[in-house]
């Protein structure tokens, strides 16, 4: 791309897609601020999942209840995967993108999810897991290691709060590290 074509005229042949909550009303604001693998230097949050297919891994973000006219009937947390070629044609039909909602939150306590950490952890050049935290303090890891999409899940490890038991919102995506004993080491603040 060449930034001295970029102008708001222009847009339309510049932008490949966008995907918003009138596609799923989970989505909120999503302040995803991509984390940058330290081998390539690129965003980690664009990869290739093991179904073969390339894709944007997002959180839903926050405020997703917000009357907007596509609020969200659940105020979860959820994790985007949505898949690069399937959106190009303007429409975001079902199978287009996965969805993997952690079940945190409600439409009185709206939930959000923050940055994901994708990582392929064993070498093969596809995302496996994914990592998050959640405007509730929870940690997330997002198991995307089957070739089938619909086979992905959300599991809870840790739950961030202070002495007082109140959860503490993370909002940054979490950094994880090959731990010498085996498996990963994830440090989030």
């Amino acid at each position: 791309t060449d930034p001295d074509d970029f102008s708001e005229v222009d847009a339309a042949d510049l932008v490949l897609w966008e995907f918003t909550d009138e596609d799923d009303a989970d989505l909120g604001f999503s302040y995803n601020s991509p984390p940058i693998e330290f081998v390539t230097g690129q965003s980690s949050q664009i990869a290739k999942m093991n179904n073969g297919e390339w894709a944007l891994i997002v959180g839903n973000g926050y405020n997703s209840t917000q009357a907007d006219g596509h609020a969200s009937a659940t105020g979860h947390a959820a994790l985007f995967v949505l898949f690069i070629e399937d959106g190009a044609d303007g429409t975001w039909d079902s199978g287009d993108y996965v969805k993997i909602d952690t079940g945190a939150g409600t439409t009185d306590a709206p939930n959000g999810l923050a940055t994901p950490r994708p990582m392929d952890i064993d070498g093969d050049g596809d995302v496996d897991v994914a990592y998050a935290g959640d405007l509730e303090g929870n940690l997330w890891k997002f198991d995307l290691t089957s070739a089938t999409a619909g086979s992905w899940t959300a599991r809870h490890l840790f739950s961030a709060v202070n002495d007082d038991s109140v959860p503490q919102p993370i909002t940054s995506a979490p950094v994880a590290v090959r731990h010498p004993d085996g498996g990963y080491m994830v440090s989030f603040g």
